[in-house]
């Protein structure tokens, strides 16, 4: 046999011997990591997506601010308050009660973690923080918006006017037509003029119809809203008991193997002080 065989058989034989030593180590670390899950308290989690407001496309503000806002101290003391919670802001930024981040794929996205002890709870304040993020954008969408509201009105006025005139040049032409005493070449550059108000009416249409689009399409001008409402969590996400004991097996058997080579060692030296 090699040397490498030997010292495998060595090994082999000292696991054998320390067998129940091992064994129970493990177990009875696995059942310490089932009693530390047992007595921690249950934390559900629900997550929502925010969609940052825009106007004519153009974000009313920056998604990674907003989610660096969520996850600083003096806006969680906003959620705290709003919410009742007993614990501090710093606590909370801590355990990570609320995250958000800004969605990879949806840049406009920002995406809202929240867990709590009970289900009902953690859905109200993910909730909460979409409420306080909403109306603090309010007043800024409405302002942002106003100006291309009025641009709105300025646009169906101007239509308005040109409408009347078209009509009152229209009329006018058919007068002409039938008027002997007026030349050919003077119809001919009337009718001109009445084609090019016509152009322009119908550019100013097309104007006010794009205008409109982008003030009252959501997916162009919208305030900040709540895109996946957060749904009612059905299982905590801590504690992992199974996780738990997963690792708990593992080093307790690492510890335990070592403790029994360790063991095996000073039975060793003692015999050989005999």
């Amino acid at each position: 046999m090699s040397e490498q065989e030997i010292e495998l058989m060595d090994y082999l034989r000292v696991i054998w011997k320390r067998r129940w030593l091992i064994v129970g180590g493990t177990l009875v670390s696995m059942i310490a990591a089932l009693v530390v899950s047992l007595i921690q308290p249950e934390m559900y989690q629900t997550t929502l997506d925010l969609k940052i407001g825009q106007v004519w496309q153009n974000p009313i503000d920056d998604p990674n601010l907003v989610a660096a806002v969520i996850n600083n101290e003096p806006f969680l003391d906003k959620v705290r308050q709003k919410t009742g919670l007993s614990y501090t802001a710093y606590e909370m930024k801590k355990s990570k009660t609320v995250v958000a981040k800004v969605v990879d794929k949806a840049p406009l996205l920002v995406n809202v973690v929240a867990r709590e002890h009970s289900p009902k709870k953690a859905v109200e304040l993910a909730e909460t923080v979409a409420d306080l993020i909403i109306l603090e954008h309010q007043p800024r969408f409405e302002e942002l918006i106003s100006e291309y509201i009025r641009y709105e009105k300025e646009l169906e006025s101007q239509v308005q006017v040109m409408q009347r005139e078209l009509q009152e040049l229209e009329t006018i032409l058919k007068r002409q037509h039938t008027n002997p005493q007026v030349d050919a070449s003077d119809l001919v550059l009337f009718q001109s003029q009445l084609e090019g108000k016509k152009g322009q009416l119908v550019n100013f249409i097309r104007e006010l119809r794009d205008v409109k689009n982008n003030n009252t399409s959501k997916s162009r001008s919208d305030n900040t809203r709540v895109i996946f409402p957060p749904p009612i969590p059905e299982n905590h996400v801590n504690p992992k008991s199974g996780l738990n004991m997963m690792i708990a097996a593992i080093i307790g058997l690492m510890v335990f193997l070592l403790l029994a080579f360790f063991l095996e060692y000073l039975d060793q030296v003692k015999h050989k002080e005999r």
